[in-house]
């Protein structure tokens, strides 16, 4: 499987241009980051199908009170990724990605979730930049060429 790399140049006069969703300004740098992130990987998608398994599980943000007991009563965890994908590619079992701004750390709850996965054998990995995301996002893709023995 080879991956289509746009790259970051591009991507970026694409956005300033209006031609894709993530275009508006959003009210956090962490936002922006995990739109466009989300975007990379649609474009990504035609040619690495499993791309359509990445998937956000919204487990934080400022909710009404009501709303957040609800979803904890409904199992939602805090510090769970903001992206993972669960499937097998190379040496990894998954993908787990946690978003950060430029001046954004990770808490207790995040640093678990993402233990938790290394120790499953995911490729996990934080991220600040799009340009670094891509470069993760790519390893991964392109470990489904090379599986690893069993």
């Amino acid at each position: 499987m080879t991956t289509e790399r746009m790259s970051i140049e591009d991507y970026r006069l694409l956005l300033s241009r209006g031609g894709l969703r993530s275009a508006p300004k959003r009210k956090t740098e962490e936002e922006d980051l995990h739109r466009a992130c989300i975007e990379l990987a649609e474009r990504m998608e035609w040619k690495n199908p499993i791309l359509q398994w990445l998937f956000h599980c919204p487990s934080g943000g400022l909710r009404a009170k009501g709303e957040g007991g609800k979803l904890k009563a409904m199992g939602t965890k805090k510090g769970y990724p903001d992206l993972t994908l669960h499937h097998e590619s190379g040496p990894w079992r998954g993908f787990a990605c946690e978003l950060k701004s430029s001046t954004g750390r990770l808490s207790a709850e995040q640093k678990g979730w993402l233990a938790m996965f290394e120790s499953q054998r995911y490729l996990v990995c934080v991220h600040r930049t799009l340009e670094g995301f891509q470069a993760d996002l790519l390893r991964f893709l392109s470990s489904m060429d090379n599986p690893s023995p069993s």
